[in-house]
């Protein structure tokens, strides 16, 4: 709630100013993770919930597949693409529909990939996605 402190004095010099009362909660930013193998590490997750992100985790593209309306109920999916990229890009377009039926607006959507070649590249970019972060492959 904002009140306007309205009487200026010598013991409050900044009346007139607008102050927030009973400042509510702020809104964790929420992220759907879907990943094949779980690439977040205990650390990351706390490091990532420290900075007020709500994470859940996917380690199946078929089980997310199977509720693309919880795409719908966080800020951004964030989806590995290395392993079952059709799967991957049928999320997507799971996604963008579900948002469209229902009226409202799609989460920001990030893609992970271990690989840059052409043709990944070019289907990234024709899914029109919000950002692309590259990870190295591990090491086998």
């Amino acid at each position: 709630m904002l009140g306007r402190n309205t009487h200026p004095s010598e013991e409050n010099p900044n009346a007139g100013l607008l102050q927030i009362q009973d400042q509510a909660p702020i809104t964790p930013f929420r992220v759907w993770w879907v990943q094949q193998q779980s690439g977040l590490s205990d650390e990351s997750l706390y490091e990532l919930q420290r900075r007020n992100i709500d994470v859940f985790l996917e380690t199946s593209i078929a089980a997310a597949l199977k509720k693309p309306g919880q795409a719908l109920e966080v800020d951004c999916l964030v989806l590995d693409v290395s392993h079952a990229e059709a799967q991957a890009f049928a999320l997507v377009d799971q996604v963008r529909a579900w948002a469209h039926v229902e009226r409202k607006m799609p989460p920001s959507i990030i893609v992970l990939s271990e690989s840059l070649d052409q043709a990944t590249l070019r289907r990234i970019f024709r899914k029109q996605v919000d950002d692309l972060l590259l990870f190295p492959a591990p090491n086998r």
